[in-house]
């Protein structure tokens, strides 16, 4: 590998909360561990942050800088790349960073059918049904490079063992977004049909107090902010997760997912996985009749459990190779 040069600084522009969840900023996390090992600065902007967070778990180095601290105070002689992942990015705003020249490069989270127009050097978009003909007027640069599918996910490299214990029947994870109301409604439904059935249910950052009456449910257990969620799908029957971040982790891992689309971006990735077979189970919908079914499902008998090869996913490789260039 060419020596890679130190003058190139990159900022991550992203957003995560208690509504949106925190996925953005975890994969995020995952280049920027990158970054650091090849030894490229990198810092995250305080714009969006939950900043306790951040610092619990140690993901970034942070900045002193906001967005627009960025934008007004670039010199030209400056090298600086802005990662952006979030939902909202005004237009405004990326016309600010034209007039500076700052590269960008933006993972778009947008539907396919958004009339949103982008300035950026580099658009990435995971979603595989998307293709780069989708963005011939959406791009605002005629030289934008257009990255479109699964293979430029980021998620994260693990080692999986050959000691697996198959000791949770179900192990729930909806990340850390504002999901308190979906995982009461799916106890209920638990509690009605699985009362001898062993749940790990894994709480995101924030959601750390739940009350579950002891006597409905024999075999649970509760746990927050978790770092070993790796293992713990390894050690699982079948995994109910929404169909982001955490959902790409359990493709190499031979498990029954289940899936509770909670962001509209989510259901193509989970309709493609599905109709590959790789998802056993879904609902989009968050009526009362609807988790009734999707609860009862759980107890079908499931396709054979198929996994994909853990190469599958080498998006954190791709991403830097990119940043690379710009070194």
């Amino acid at each position: 590998m060419k020596d890679l040069t130190r003058d190139l600084v990159v900022y991550f522009y992203t957003a995560a909360n208690e509504k949106i969840g925190y996925g953005h900023l975890i994969r995020q996390s995952l280049i920027s561990s990158k970054l650091k090992k090849e030894k490229i600065k990198n810092f995250l902007l305080l714009d969006d942050i939950p900043l306790n967070f951040v610092k619990k778990n140690k993901l970034f180095h942070l900045s002193n800088f906001h967005i627009l601290d960025i934008l007004s105070n670039h010199k030209s002689k400056d090298n600086i790349l802005i990662i952006i992942d979030r939902y909202s990015l005004t237009l405004n705003l990326q016309k600010k960073n034209k007039h500076k020249k700052i590269k960008t490069i933006i993972y778009d989270n947008i539907k396919i059918v958004s009339s949103k127009f982008i300035l950026s050097d580099v658009i990435i978009n995971i979603d595989p049904i998307i293709k780069k003909i989708n963005y011939k007027k959406r791009s605002l640069y005629k030289n934008a490079k257009i990255l479109t599918g699964l293979k430029y996910a980021l998620v994260k490299q693990v080692t999986k063992t050959n000691r697996i214990n198959k000791k949770y029947h179900f192990l729930v994870v909806l990340g850390g977004g504002d999901n308190l109301k979906i995982l009461k409604k799916l106890i209920r439904e638990f509690e009605k049909n699985y009362k001898n059935k062993t749940f790990l249910i894994i709480l995101g950052f924030k959601n750390d107090k739940i009350k579950i009456k002891k006597n409905t449910i024999n075999n649970y257990i509760i746990r927050n902010n978790v770092k070993n969620l790796e293992t713990l799908m390894q050690n699982s029957e079948k995994i109910l997760c929404s169909g982001g971040t955490v959902l790409l982790e359990s493709m190499i891992y031979k498990i029954s997912r289940n899936v509770i689309i909670t962001a509209d971006n989510q259901k193509s990735i989970v309709e493609y996985f599905f109709n590959k077979k790789l998802i056993d189970n879904y609902t989009q919908d968050h009526s009362k009749k609807d988790y009734k079914n999707f609860v009862e499902n759980l107890s079908k008998k499931n396709f054979k459990i198929n996994n994909l090869s853990q190469n599958y996913f080498n998006g954190v490789n791709r991403v830097f190779n990119i940043i690379n260039k710009y070194t």
